[in-house]
């Protein structure tokens, strides 16, 4: 809520961590979905954001490694491109995740003609109507989806560097 002044929501897949009782705590409006993934998730997030008369959504990984004090750096480039990501460095994610990631992005630079340094982030703002019917994957595999439509459909993308703390 320090980070940016809009709504936040939870879409819960009926977990049993406590998050439902901490989000209804702080006045947080839960969602229950009833299909199961990360990528499940966000489709539901994006079809209820959508109804509810959003344009743009914003995506972040709530495990503490993306800091939502930079939502307010994504944001300010938000009205101008249809998809604005958090960059991170390479340097900072573990050994093992750091090879698969510069796999993934050297692969849709090449395959699809983009620049991106990083496909798997978990920190991005985008127009919702752009990808509502455009992302369809169920599970983690969706995170990259974005960058690949993004990068097909020769939407305008915006890399903003932040800070990453590994898990």
């Amino acid at each position: 809520r320090k980070a940016c002044k809009y709504p936040i929501f939870v879409f819960d897949e009926h977990s049993t961590d406590k998050t439902v009782e901490i989000a209804r705590k702080n006045n947080v409006k839960v969602f229950f979905r009833q299909k199961k993934g990360y990528g499940e998730g966000i489709k539901c997030a994006m079809h209820t954001t959508l109804k509810l008369g959003f344009e743009y959504m914003v995506l972040l990984d709530c495990d503490g490694t993306y800091p939502p004090r930079y939502i307010p750096s994504l944001e300010e480039y938000a009205s101008d491109y249809d998809l604005v990501m958090g960059v991170r460095d390479m340097k900072r994610i573990r050994f093992a995740h750091r090879f698969p990631n510069l796999f993934h992005t050297w692969l849709t630079n090449l395959l699809y003609g983009g620049n991106l340094h990083d496909v798997n982030t978990g920190m991005k703002i985008f127009n919702i109507k752009k990808f509502y019917k455009k992302i369809n994957r169920p599970g983690m595999d969706l995170t990259v989806q974005f960058s690949l439509r993004a990068l097909k459909s020769r939407y305008s993308i915006k890399q903003v560097p932040i800070k990453y703390y590994d898990r």
